[in-house]
């Protein structure tokens, strides 16, 4: 079935139990249950459907298929999940839960505002713009892209492996997880959950976690600072910071530094915790620094003179 959300009384079809538009093109909705086929048409830019009940759409249903989110916004009182492969091209703003099957896509921007408001997508799916949760928590499955920012004011953010998130992920009071083999374009930023990165992944851009604990895994490309508060600070095995010509910098204010094996990194700043380092490949020589705090080196190898970036002796 083609439902048409028109002010032409001739070419309108709405769905049962939809009114309008008033003069604001705004339409009143109760429940909308696509099934597979399905579709909704907008002919009228800066539209607003505004639904009371739950949204569902089935495999391969689409609204607003070939036009431009800024035409459309989906207010819902109720949470909205789409099948597999179905398509939404609007900008989603909910109260309730937003679930995105195997391969759907959202060409738009998804907001949740209260404590039930988690977002949750699949393998496969595709955010164009911005995902946001006031409350809730935002998961993102494997092989996902959402090219837009990312943040949870209470809730955790997890990225699950071989995705691709071009904004930054913002955590306020949550734990940030970025998947194996994954590549983050923007900050990475928790004010009070841990930062953990998986094997195999590139940031673009850098890292901050102000309480929480930050992880590297093994294999992973930093290519900016890291910076930590009070949490501990831990890389695996060949990781790097910047480029072997330019590399960039951890600084801890009170945690533990610890570095794997042959990692690639500039000046490491500790000013109230303890550097441990492992066979680091390239790394600033360490006599000229200046230790606030209890200080040790375990088995390092130098290989780069001193830098002025750290206060000497």
């Amino acid at each position: 079935m083609d439902y048409v959300f028109s002010a032409d009384p001739l070419v309108a079809r709405l769905y049962p139990g939809c009114t309008g538009p008033d003069l604001a093109n705004n339409y009143l909705c109760g429940e909308l249950t696509l099934i597979e086929g399905d579709t909704v048409k907008i002919d009228r830019l800066g539209s607003t459907i505004r639904f009371g009940g739950q949204v569902t759409l089935g495999a391969n249903t689409t609204i607003n298929k070939g036009g431009q989110s800024a035409d459309l916004t989906l207010d819902l009182g109720a949470s909205i999940f789409l099948g597999t492969h179905a398509s939404i091209t609007a900008n989603v703003i909910t109260t309730s839960s937003v679930t995105l099957d195997v391969g759907s896509t959202v060409y738009g921007t998804i907001s949740t505002s209260t404590s039930l408001g988690m977002v949750v997508t699949k393998e496969g799916c595709v955010v164009t713009g911005a995902i946001s949760a006031t409350d809730g928590a935002i998961t993102i499955g494997n092989h996902n892209t959402v090219n837009g920012l990312i943040l949870a004011m209470a809730g955790a953010i997890t990225i699950g492996s071989n995705s691709q998130i071009q904004g930054a992920i913002t955590a306020s009071a949550g734990a940030i997880t970025v998947g194996n083999y994954s590549r983050v374009y923007g900050d990475i930023t928790a004010s009070a959950g841990a930062v953990t990165v998986g094997f195999n992944s590139v940031v673009y851009a850098a890292l901050f976690a102000r309480s929480g604990i930050i992880s590297i895994d093994h294999d992973t490309v930093i290519e900016a600072n890291i910076n930590g508060g009070v949490g501990n600070i831990t890389t695996g095995e060949n990781v790097m910071l910047g480029t072997a010509l330019n590399p960039r910098n951890i600084y801890s204010l009170a945690g533990i530094v610890t570095l794997g094996a042959n990692n690639i990194i500039g000046n490491v700043s500790t000013h109230a915790g303890v550097f441990l380092s492992v066979k680091v490949r390239k790394f600033l020589a360490l006599a000229r620094w200046r230790v606030i705090s209890p200080f040790r080196i375990m088995r390092s190898l130098v290989q780069l003179p001193a830098l002025s970036a750290l206060s000497p002796y």
